[in-house]
């Protein structure tokens, strides 16, 4: 209740300031009955505290849930946020109608939320969540989030989500990073001149709409169609035990990205890599040789949905695994993550995460790697 009061109090002071004068007589009037006492300084801030946490409580009591046909400055603040995130797509209003309801309905399906359409305290906490990231795990690409500019100087898991879908479609020769620098950048602009997009070199609703509809074709190709395979020194050579190098780490960053836990990508080429090639190998009804030939590679870079986890404390893996056994952790460049399954249908991967925050995991997520 207290955190839904700060949320509260936060949506009010964001949408008109001047709102939160009501709580000016109210604290007022706490402190006229202590009026000639003496208080420490860590009296007089244990006080205070005490003055707004009642203030906050009163106001949450009064507001436990936002639903169609309320009015007012904190229903704008929402449709505000709702549109940030990119599912309100209309002028804010004050008013929660018909449009506010669906796009809450919209956010709450996309984030394994109870569809209501109304705005709970769980909900607000989602949305605010999602407008206030990890920066210590990094942007992290959400599923039904796509309004989301990514430009030169960004970082994080959806810059690698993007330099994998441009090396897919041989736009980029090398490996992810993580860092949306100059040479990605070029990419993004080889691909908005072959598909007649303005060339801004910055990835927003248009180009990402292009390159998902690139690669959806490509999915619908047959399997034994070519596709831009994991970067190598000649594009052709076959990797296998013993290899070291970039292409040794990209191969590696796919096998993880698949589910597989080979350990750190360092670019050596070992038997824990090998064995892992073998796996996916059998699983993907290639000859099991632990060699990364052309098929091989071809079906490494298709894309993934994988149900991903902050790490926070060391304790979350066990968590994890209680649900899940086959869940594993992960580095990625900004953190370390747990890794909670891997699937090539979004369905899937939604599903597997909804469990996961419905026992208590609310920081799992969906990424496409």
């Amino acid at each position: 209740m207290e955190t839904f009061a700060y949320l509260q109090l936060c949506l009010v002071y964001d949408a008109h300031p001047a709102a939160l004068e009501p709580l000016i007589p109210g604290v007022k009037k706490f402190f006229a009955g202590f009026s000639g006492k003496k208080f420490s300084s860590a009296g007089l801030i244990r006080w205070v505290s005490i003055a707004l946490s009642v203030a906050l409580l009163s106001m949450a009591t009064q507001v436990l849930a936002y639903q169609r046909g309320d009015e007012s400055e904190a229903v704008r603040a929402i449709q505000v946020r709702l549109q940030q995130l990119g599912y309100f797509n209309a002028e804010p209003t004050s008013l929660y109608g018909e449009i506010t309801e669906d796009a809450v309905r919209r956010f709450q399906r996309d984030n394994s939320l109870p569809v209501t359409g109304r705005v709970d305290p769980q909900t607000l906490t989602a949305i605010e969540r999602l407008l206030r990231p990890d920066l210590s795990f990094g942007q992290v690409t959400q599923v039904g989030t796509t309004n989301q500019v990514l430009r030169l100087g960004d970082t994080g898991l959806s810059v690698s989500a993007l330099q994998d879908q441009l090396r897919q479609l041989g736009y980029l020769n090398r490996a992810t990073t993580g860092q949306f620098d100059f040479e990605t950048q070029q990419a993004v602009l080889r691909f908005q001149q072959a598909f007649s997009i303005q060339q801004t070199g910055e990835v927003g609703r248009t180009t990402r709409g292009a390159l998902e509809r690139q690669l959806g074709q490509m999915a619908t190709a047959p399997f034994w169609q070519p596709i831009t395979p994991v970067a190598t020194t000649n594009g052709t050579a076959n990797l296998k035990l013993g290899d070291r190098g970039i292409a040794v780490k990209s191969l590696q960053e796919r096998l993880i990205a698949a589910g597989y836990p080979i350990g750190t990508a360092d670019g050596t080429f070992g038997p824990r890599t090998e064995e892992a090639l073998k796996q996916f190998q059998s699983v993907f009804s290639l000859v099991p040789t632990g060699v990364a030939n052309a098929d091989t590679r071809q079906a490494l870079d298709r894309k993934f949905y994988v149900v991903v986890i902050p790490k926070r404390n060391p304790l979350a893996l066990s968590a994890v695994r209680e649900i899940f056994p086959d869940a594993f952790e992960a580095e990625n460049r900004l953190g370390n993550y747990i890794h909670a399954g891997s699937y090539l249908r979004r369905e899937v991967a939604e599903n597997r995460a909804k469990i996961l925050k419905q026992r208590g995991l609310i920081d799992t997520r969906v990424a496409y790697f």
